[in-house]
C-alpha cells in the first residue's frame, strides 16, 4: 500500500496564512487517513464503504455484465422507478457516467429515464407517450413495494407495458429490486410480520435462486448473533 505521508498540497496558490494552517493540520489529517485506512479509528465497524470498491466492486460489475449477457429481452430504453434514495441513487450515477449533453443518437448505451418520484399525472402521461415508440424495460427500486409515488407509476407503467407486449413478455420487462426481510417481518395492512428467523428460513427455502448465497449466509449469522446476545 502506498503510504499516504507522501501526500502533499500544492502550495504555490497559498498565502502565508493558509500555509501556516495547512501545515498546522496535515499531520493530524494525515494520521486520521492512516487510521481509516488500517480500520483503527474509532467507529471503524461502519467503514466498509472506504474500501468496498476496491473488495467487492469489480466482482459486482463482473457479475452484472455475465447477467446483462444472458437477458433475453431487446430493450433501449431502462425506466428506473423509485422516489428517495431508490431514486436519487441511480440519478446520480447515470449523471456522473454520462457526458453531460449526451443525445440519443450518439451512443449505443440504453437510455435510462425516471419515474415514481412525484405524483404528476402530466408526467406520467408525456412518458407513456415518449415510449410509444420505445422498447422498454421496467427497473422497480422500492424497500417495501408500499410506497404510494412508485406504487402508483409502476401499476401505471405495468398495465401500459402488458398491454403492448402481452402478460408473458411485460413480466420479462420488469426487475424488481426490493428488501423482503424487511417486508416480510414489518406489519402491512395486508399481512402480519413474521419473526426474523422465520422470515430468513422463507427466503433460504422458497426465495434462494433470487438472492445472492453469500448475502443469506451472513444474514442467518448475524440473526445468530443477535439471537445469542
Amino acid at each position: 500500500m502506498t503510504s499516504h505521508s507522501s501526500i502533499k498540497l500544492n502550495k504555490n496558490d497559498f498565502g502565508n496564512s493558509l500555509n501556516s494552517k495547512a501545515d498546522s493540520l496535515s499531520s493530524n489529517a494525515l494520521a486520521s487517513l492512516e487510521s481509516l485506512v488500517k480500520k483503527t479509528c474509532r467507529g471503524s465497524e461502519w467503514t466498509g464503504w472506504f474500501d468496498w470498491p476496491k473488495n467487492h466492486g469489480f466482482k459486482l460489475v463482473d457479475e452484472i455484465e455475465s447477467w446483462k449477457k444472458s437477458y433475453s429481452v431487446s430493450y433501449d430504453t431502462i425506466v428506473v422507478i423509485g422516489i428517495g434514495g431508490s431514486y436519487l441513487g441511480a440519478k446520480a450515477v447515470v449523471d456522473i457516467m454520462s457526458p453531460q449533453y449526451r443525445t440519443n443518437s450518439s451512443s449505443s448505451s440504453p437510455e435510462v429515464l425516471f419515474a415514481g418520484q412525484n405524483m404528476s399525472e402530466s408526467a406520467l402521461a408525456d412518458l407513456l407517450s415518449y415510449l410509444e415508440n420505445k422498447n422498454p424495460i421496467l427497473n422497480v427500486i422500492s424497500k417495501t413495494g408500499t410506497t404510494t409515488e412508485p406504487g402508483v407509476a409502476f401499476r401505471v407503467l405495468n398495465q401500459w407495458l402488458t398491454k403492448k407486449y402481452g402478460a408473458g413478455e411485460s413480466a420479462k420487462r420488469i426487475i424488481a429490486i426490493t428488501d423482503t426481510y424487511d417486508a416480510l417481518t414489518t406489519k402491512r395492512s395486508y399481512n402480519e410480520p413474521m419473526s426474523p428467523q422465520a422470515a430468513v428460513e422463507f427466503m433460504c427455502s422458497k426465495l434462494a435462486a433470487k438472492y445472492d448465497p453469500d448475502m443469506l449466509k451472513a444474514l442467518r449469522q448475524i440473526l445468530g448473533r443477535m439471537k445469542a446476545a
